[in-house]
């Protein structure tokens, strides 16, 4: 943990609370405390920020830059992560978990970028072990490798267009409850 200090005078503040606001709204502050003071050069609010240092582990700082992944991604890519986004919902739905707790959209998107997708590739993206391999990755490629075969033949989108029959669901879903 780290400490930052902030004097802010009484008059002319505007600076110094403009630097504390950005402080604190790029930091994960844990406490302030805050302290009126005189001295003889004027009178004073002294706060006291406890802070865990960016980098650190626990730290939220990640979760506050949302990412665009439409604009980070090629075109390509990016159709790929909103295929697997889809098929990501419908595994989390089956499973009775959020979606992120499948795969996250940073691992999706690196996914994306994979010349080749396999299990084996998978194993190489940051956040993907063993066990969301076996639970999820062999689902995952074999719906995206279907939804990939069917835009091919030229038969719509059934993840996009929610035209999902009972036997795609049972295809999909039902193997991952069991």
């Amino acid at each position: 943990m780290q400490l930052k200090v902030f004097t802010i005078p009484i008059l002319n503040s505007e600076p110094f609370e403009t630097e504390m606001n950005h402080f604190f709204a790029t930091h994960k502050v844990i406490d302030v405390r805050k302290e009126f003071s005189q001295s003889e050069k004027g009178v004073y609010w002294c706060f006291c920020a406890e802070y865990i240092e960016s980098g650190a582990k626990g730290s939220s700082d990640k979760s506050r830059n949302k990412i665009d992944y439409k604009a980070v991604l090629s075109e390509n890519q990016f159709k790929v992560f909103s295929r697997m986004r889809e098929i990501r919902k419908i595994i989390a739905a089956g499973e009775a978990l959020p979606a992120y707790a499948v795969f996250t959209d940073e691992e999706l998107s690196n996914i994306s970028k994979l010349e080749e997708i396999s299990l084996s590739k998978l194993k190489t993206i940051e956040g993907i072990g063993e066990k969301k391999i076996e639970k999820f990755g062999q689902r995952l490629l074999e719906s995206l490798k279907e939804n990939t075969q069917s835009e091919k033949n030229g038969q719509p989108d059934k993840l996009n267009s929610g035209e999902w029959s009972q036997t795609d669901y049972q295809r999909h879903v039902i193997p991952l409850i069991s």
